[in-house]
């Protein structure tokens, strides 16, 4: 497959297998990474001749999908030798796991449709494209901030064309680490200079993300907007609308988007939308009216609690009407898919005795998670984490057990998950993922004080030994000043210790050793024989034997 490099008057060409900027920046980007634009023919009639699509990476198979997100984990046998704590560590590793399923395919390809699809109603750089975008940004802040004309956000009013989707699940599940893993997918800039002989200069950007503020209120997430956006293009919006009023800011947040040429904003953490002081109405006003005015495609990630109260069900509905919908993260059926998962996490055992694992186990597992993602994750580490503190070193159903009694909310929780109880889910899971993550640290902090006992344990008597050398020394000097031989007082030394044992006072030991010195009480000291190759005179010695 061949790219294009367009210069003032001439045409370079090159060759690619994976994307055009492979050969300088490897299968995925780094996040903030400018790139000089390649462009790339297209296929879809929508996109021909559209420079912001065509600088884009190619739209990749679902086999290419997986290859580029799959990531495993460091594993050694050998680290199965270590002690205790050594392990513990190694177990944490676990978290880190990516394994890939249908719904990280889904999200990479709704991701690219959202992205291209919304270049379509953009071009390049024309004095009535630059009026446009701000007499939108104008239009924006007007209709955001006047209480009398704020959108209703019913079905009937949001754009059939609308583009975006929505991203709830679980706390703690993946859903943002699966996000970040497939933005890396695209460059975040590409630097146009020259189209088909057009001097254009200006940098696309392709993708920003952000996270709603704790307030949820519509100037903390323009704010947090121009921050990222100075990030990435080292420029200092933000410093320049430091002092402005929420008004200015969202103008500046649309000319931004539109002068860039934004091709996708992701909020993440939408339900803190629903403290704004304003109301998530008001917050969700904006957004739509930004998607709609700037045709800028919007992806939202939040929990339970989104779905509930900070997205409403009018928006939902728009967003189902629109084509791309919802993704539930993290819930999977006891088929196929969620063996397959078990079996990637049941390679990295740090346990000594390695557990095949069978149908039981996985029907145990389904039992105790309702197939979430995270859970299972997190009663797998716990297993092991039990199995090195009570020393059983296996994992069996009966474990899995015993651990999930140990977590807060289960029942509730499980209940919840299996009847997909969105109302019930919102109420705890944040709160339950919290409080597991404190089992995984309780329970790690179990291990190191057991191991941490042992050392001290050790210490101690390495201690006693020293002490009870330094005594013998000691007691060695007093003999050897009174007179006494070496060998002998060595001798009474080690008598007398053995005999007092640990309950011994030092004066009372000295007074023995001084009697035995002068003879007021023996020591019976056993030589031991030595052994001899060839026998001599003495031990043919017979005495008194009469013969008759």
């Amino acid at each position: 497959m061949e790219y294009k490099i367009y210069k003032r008057d001439s045409v370079e060409a090159g060759r690619y297998q994976l994307h055009q900027y492979e050969d300088l920046y490897g299968e995925t980007f780094d996040f903030n990474v400018v790139v000089e634009a390649r462009y790339i023919d297209q296929n879809e009639p929508d996109y021909k001749g559209n420079p912001l699509i065509e600088a884009l990476p190619p739209s990749y198979s679902g086999e290419v999908i997986y290859n580029l997100l799959e990531k495993g984990i460091y594993f050694s046998k050998d680290e199965r030798n270590k002690n205790d704590i050594s392990r513990s560590h190694a177990i944490v590793r676990i978290k880190n796991l990516m394994h890939i399923w249908n719904k990280h395919l889904l999200l990479a390809q709704k991701l690219d449709l959202v992205i291209k699809r919304g270049y379509t109603s953009h071009g390049l750089h024309t004095p009535q494209n630059l009026r446009e975008g701000r007499e939108n940004a104008s239009k924006l802040s007007k209709s955001c901030m006047d209480q009398d004309e704020m959108i209703e956000f019913k079905l009937n009013r949001v754009l059939p064309q609308m583009l975006g989707f929505s991203i709830f699940g679980m706390s703690g599940g993946g859903k943002t680490l699966a996000m970040e893993r497939v933005l890396s997918f695209y460059p975040q800039v590409i630097e146009h200079t020259n189209y088909k002989g057009k001097q254009i200069l200006f940098k696309q950007l392709v993708w920003i993300k952000i996270d709603a503020s704790y307030d949820g209120n519509i100037k903390g997430i323009c704010l947090q907007f121009l921050k990222n956006v100075d990030e990435v293009l080292e420029s200092t919006y933000a410093w320049k609308f430091r002092r402005a009023n929420v008004d200015q800011l969202i103008s500046a947040m649309a000319q931004v988007a539109s002068v860039h040429k934004l091709g996708c904003l992701i909020i993440d953490e939408i339900q803190h939308i629903q403290q704004a002081k304003t109301g998530p109405a008001r917050v969700l006003n904006f957004l739509v009216t930004l998607q709609n005015m700037m045709k800028l495609p919007i992806v939202f990630i939040g929990t339970y609690k989104a779905l509930k109260g900070a997205l409403t069900n009018e928006y939902r509905q728009a967003r189902r009407a629109s084509g791309l919908g919802e993704i539930e993260w993290g819930m999977l059926e006891n088929d196929g898919e969620y063996k397959s998962f078990l079996e990637a996490l049941f390679k990295y055992q740090w346990i000594k005795n390695e557990v095949a694992l069978t149908d039981d186990i996985v029907n145990t597992f389904f039992i105790q998670t309702a197939g979430n993602v995270a859970r299972t994750v997190l009663i797998y580490q716990l297993c092991q984490l039990e199995a090195i503190s009570i020393g059983i070193e296996t994992i069996n159903e009966e474990l899995i057990e015993l651990v999930s009694q140990e977590l807060p909310l289960t029942n509730k929780i499980i209940k919840a998950l299996r009847e997909h109880d969105f109302n019930e889910l919102a109420k705890t899971d944040d709160l339950y993922f919290n409080e597991l993550n404190q089992v995984i640290s309780n329970k790690f902090e179990e291990i190191q004080s057991k191991e941490e006992f042992k050392i001290a344990k050790l210490s101690i008597k390495q201690q006693e030994l020293k002490k009870r050398e330094e005594l013998e020394l000691d007691l060695i000097s007093f003999l050897l000043s009174m007179g006494e031989y070496e060998e002998r007082a060595r001798k009474c030394v080690k008598y007398v210790l053995n005999d007092v044992g640990d309950d011994y006072q030092i004066i009372n030991i000295k007074r023995r050793l001084a009697k035995m010195v002068m003879n007021e009480e023996k020591v019976s000291i056993k030589k031991k024989r030595e052994s001899k190759t060839v026998p001599d005179v003495e031990d043919f010695k017979v005495d008194k034997i009469n013969l008759r």
